[in-house]
């Protein structure tokens, strides 16, 4: 499991184009804890991998199932569960600001499904 998650992580720091001492240090982890990590020694645990989630900027659940300490679970949307982090990082008026475009969103859809249906209608 080591392996895959060492995988999944040099593809994190390839989109960031971060190198693995910027990650640690964004992580708050030492160099040598991540090197360990690469190399196989050592399995990322629960602290590293909140510490490499805040620093990437990602739910930690996200970063735990990488490192194979959570289940994936087949039918989870990992789009929902990255929304859900993003809401908990804002601010009180910005969490608004999301749920109001979040609601006009649903709005328009619905007033395209209804004249979509319309259309379609036989006389």
């Amino acid at each position: 499991m080591a392996k895959m998650f060492v995988e999944w992580l040099d593809g994190e720091l390839s989109a960031h184009g971060w190198s693995r001492a910027e990650l640690a240090r964004r992580a708050g982890i030492t160099e040598a804890s991540l090197s360990l990590i690469y190399s196989g020694d050592r399995e990322p645990g629960m602290k590293t991998c909140k510490g490499i989630a805040k620093a990437l900027k990602l739910p930690d659940d996200v970063v735990y199932r990488a490192a194979g300490l959570l289940d994936v679970k087949p039918n989870e949307d990992q789009t929902v569960s990255e929304i859900t982090h993003i809401y908990h990082e804002l601010d009180e008026e910005n969490q608004q600001d999301l749920l109001d475009y979040a609601r006009s969103r649903l709005q328009k859809q619905e007033r395209g499904t209804e004249k979509n249906a319309k259309r379609h209608r036989v006389p």
